[in-house]
């Protein structure tokens, strides 16, 4: 009735509508508005998460448009479920510029923070969206990542509680409970929280959330299923297809199809850092150190990543190159000095060099 109502295309997109019959009540106001046509299908690639496909819409808008924050925050969201956390962040930051009262996808805004390991900057940003509006949700998520990264989760999820006290449906705060959850290894807990993301809204990141739970409850054949449902929703997403991979790779009948799905992850997404994880992971499995090491080297030959930094250093390790891996560790902890996992492998690595034991 309303061709201009676009904040029911993403609605009308997780509802499997075909972008068509989405898109062909505001074709003729399209000719007259191309930016109408051209924001309701980067919606609802946003919404499909072809995030890909969703860069490359809303970046055109975005080219037209350089101050609206929708499309601003349309990018920021696809770059960051795409690996390209630099331009996620910001994006992010110039939405804020342009409005710095929004609230919308800013909690999105603080993982990107976080996993940069922008303690100041989330801060800030944490403290901004709090005295903006202290009932949103976002502000709570955005509190919660904080604490989680000064190292005090009880109070991260002690907020991401209020944040689900404010808005029950508000599926980040779910998955931030599942993540917490998981760290603890609460591996029910972490898959109810998952679910209840799922049922709010789905997307890939509470699917990751649920098949680590299935696999930590050792329910391999339900964790395959989960992901399977993530690709069929998500088609043209590699994190779906490596999610059917690292599935598959907890059946040992089912090697040989885990290797097909991360190939063709990778071809689909060459910068997916969760894919050139899960290869590695599988590689290792069969103490292949040498392909493993290979595999991470050539993700940096395309990306510079803290997080591949830190795994090749912990492959060097086990290759016994301790020289490799104390560069590895150093490079990305320049990259992000929080980073635990590459801290961790510095700290073990430094005590094996002095003839320690690095459990000890």
């Amino acid at each position: 009735q309303n061709p201009f109502a676009v904040e029911v295309v993403e609605q009308l997109a997780l509802l499997n509508v075909k972008e068509h019959d989405i898109t062909k009540h505001a074709a003729e106001h399209s000719r007259a508005l191309p930016w109408l046509g051209q924001y309701m299908v980067a919606s609802i690639h946003l919404a499909s998460n072809d995030h890909k496909a969703g860069q490359a819409a809303f970046q055109s808008l975005v080219q037209s448009f350089p101050e609206s924050p929708q499309s601003l925050l349309g990018l920021a969201v696809c770059q960051m479920e795409f690996g390209n956390n630099d331009d996620a962040a910001e994006a992010f930051a110039q939405a804020r510029d342009v409005d710095e009262h929004c609230m919308d996808h800013m909690d999105k805004y603080a993982v990107v923070l976080k996993e940069m390991g922008a303690v100041s900057k989330l801060n800030k940003l944490t403290h901004s969206l709090m005295n903006t509006d202290i009932r949103r949700p976002e502000a709570w998520v955005a509190a919660s990542l904080y604490s989680e990264l000064k190292d005090d989760p009880e109070r991260a999820m002690e907020y991401a509680e209020r944040a689900l006290q404010l808005d029950s449906r508000h599926s980040d705060a779910h998955v931030r409970k599942g993540v917490l959850y998981l760290e603890r290894q609460l591996f029910d807990l972490a898959l109810e929280s998952f679910r209840l993301g799922l049922e709010c809204r789905w997307g890939i990141r509470a699917y990751q959330g649920a098949v680590r739970s299935y696999v930590g409850l050792d329910r391999v054949k339900e964790a395959l299923n989960s992901a399977k449902e993530s690709l069929q929703r998500m088609p043209r997403n590699a994190k779906a297809l490596s999610l059917v991979g690292q599935a598959l790779s907890q059946l040992p009948e089912c090697i040989d199809k885990a290797k097909v799905a991360f190939d063709k992850a990778r071809q689909l997404n060459p910068m997916c850092s969760d894919t050139a994880m899960a290869q590695v992971d599988l590689l290792l499995q069969h103490n292949k150190l040498d392909e493993s090491a290979e595999c991470l080297e050539s993700f940096l030959r395309l990306k510079n990543s803290e997080l591949i930094h830190a795994r090749l250093g912990d492959v060097y390790v086990k290759a016994q190159k301790f020289e490799g891996a104390l560069n590895e560790y150093h490079l990305a902890l320049a990259m992000n000095p929080g980073l635990e996992t590459a801290r961790v492998g510095l700290e073990r690595l430094e005590k094996m060099m002095r003839g320690m034991d690095p459990d000890g």
